[in-house]
């Protein structure tokens, strides 16, 4: 996933504790594929039952989601409110290919060799082809790598922002909101008829549930939170942004307890949650990114380390490289127990091949689209004595 903020050179649109949180969404995946790849345990510590932590670990692609919003909507909301022109969509759109697709086409390429060498199955060339397009949840092919089915939800986003950013400078905020919510509830409750009726139309179907029109409410939340991050105000701001962290962390904590023993909710069409889960999800994390976007000092103690910050800088390609890498460990070890002890001996290898992995390909692949023009000048300049 690829919560970056559009224009990074500026330094009011970077944030350190949004990167930690970008950690935080990260690892928290990869536990929930770690513990599902051990038979889905129970870790109960006597009285304390941490099972909610790794069970409800999907929660950090809804992080990623919004955090997204958040990022990418700063530059619009910006506009919305009269500080500065309307962004420039080619060049967005451009920085957004720059961001996405070199990672993707990277490991595409890797598995590829992998596959011609006789580690894993080649698909046919038709999948390989449609692989190219961030569409490729529509042609449906079954995913070479499970986590890819994200990828098309945040590119999508990529092509309606500008018009929701519009939409948000042009109409008050609340009523934005409350269509959008509307709006993706209705799309959720089409899918899940469509499934029980057995009606599989080409332009909707119940996959659809995952996708952008479908998800759309959550990116909402984040660009929502922008706008209200830049109408903060002074005085009492410190005590609010407190109050909105821990009413944040108390939703989410209150969520994933409500989710823990569920199962896969959309697998399993667990209605009536799947309609609004995605909304509170949204609606949820949004305060807590909210909060952590401001100076709050509990804000920089719980997302602003050092390590946080190294898992947050290459979280896209962390999250690109840790399923396959679970995946080639079980065929290596085909005997590593499904328990508790399984769970530990796998986040043993994973974790730090993962991290190693990624920060490969963030230092070989990613970073050298990420450095920008002015931003290359200006690192020149302040590097320059005197």
């Amino acid at each position: 996933m690829t919560a970056v903020a559009e224009g990074r050179s500026s330094p009011r649109d970077y944030f350190p504790n949004l990167t930690g949180l970008r950690g935080i969404a990260a690892g928290w995946v990869v536990l929930f594929h770690l513990w599902l790849a051990a038979g889905s345990p129970r870790l109960a510590l006597g009285p304390l039952d941490l099972t909610a932590v790794f069970s409800t670990g999907y929660l950090g692609v809804d992080l990623f989601f919004v955090l997204s919003g958040f990022l990418l909507g700063l530059p619009f909301m910006r506009w919305a409110l009269g500080d500065r022109p309307f962004p420039r969509l080619g060049r967005f759109w451009k920085r957004r290919a720059l961001r996405v697709l070199p990672a993707f086409y990277a490991q595409l390429g890797v598995l590829v060799l992998l596959a011609l060498a006789g580690i894993g199955t080649l698909p046919p060339w038709q999948e390989l082809l449609a692989y190219l397009s961030m569409e490729f949840v529509y042609f449906g092919f079954p995913l070479w790598n499970g986590v890819w089915w994200t990828l098309p939800v945040e590119w999508n986003f990529y092509i309606v922002l500008p018009l929701l950013g519009f939409v948000f400078g042009r109409a008050r905020w609340g009523l934005v909101m409350a269509f959008l919510v509307v709006a993706s509830v209705t799309v959720r409750i089409a899918c899940w008829h469509l499934l029980y009726d057995g009606v599989w139309e080409w332009f909707l179907a119940y996959p659809l549930i995952l996708q952008t029109p479908a998800r759309i409410d959550e990116f909402a939340f984040g660009v929502l939170a922008a706008g209200l991050h830049l109408r903060r105000g002074g005085g009492g701001a410190r005590r609010r942004d407190l109050a909105v962290l821990l009413a944040g962390l108390a939703c989410v904590l209150l969520l994933m307890g409500h989710l823990d023993g569920r199962g896969d909710i959309f697998v399993r069409a667990d209605a009536p949650l799947i309609f609004a889960y995605a909304t509170l999800a949204g609606a949820s994390l949004a305060l807590v990114v909210l909060a952590a976007a401001s100076p709050l000092p509990l804000a920089r103690w719980l997302f602003g380390g050092r390590a946080l910050a190294f898992v947050g800088t290459v979280s896209y390609s962390l999250y690109l490289w840790h399923n396959p890498l679970i995946g080639w460990l079980d065929q290596l070890w085909p005997g590593l127990a499904r328990d508790l002890g399984g769970l530990g001996l796998r986040a043993l290898v994973v974790i730090p091949a993962s991290l190693l992995v990624a920060w490969i390909s963030y230092r070989l692949v990613e970073r050298p689209f990420l450095v920008t023009k002015p931003a290359a000048a200006l690192a020149r300049r302040q590097a320059t004595p005197g």
